[in-house]
């Protein structure tokens, strides 16, 4: 099956982690957008399938700040990354 979701100006993106034990737990992606016109903040939860384990966490997060430059904070115990 192929799935295609797409997003732009995307300014945060946060990995919330689904509570639950090994093996079943897991990180959902959360993106963050400025709104056109009133520049209000947009949440926007990503599909489920695009749900990522945690062993593969360290990964991403290295591509997102090496690769993306995006800058690494931890906000309401979630893991962020801005421009």
């Amino acid at each position: 099956m192929e799935f295609r979701q797409e997003w732009t100006a995307v300014t945060k993106i946060r990995l919330r982690l689904v509570s639950g034990q090994d093996p079943w737990q897991c990180y959902w992606v959360r993106l963050f957008r400025q709104r056109e016109g009133d520049k209000k903040e947009e949440i926007k939860d990503a599909s489920w399938l695009f749900e990522i384990r945690p062993q593969l966490t360290e990964t991403l997060a290295r591509r997102f700040v090496d690769e993306l430059k995006l800058t690494h904070a931890v906000v309401d115990g979630m893991d962020e990354y801005s421009v």
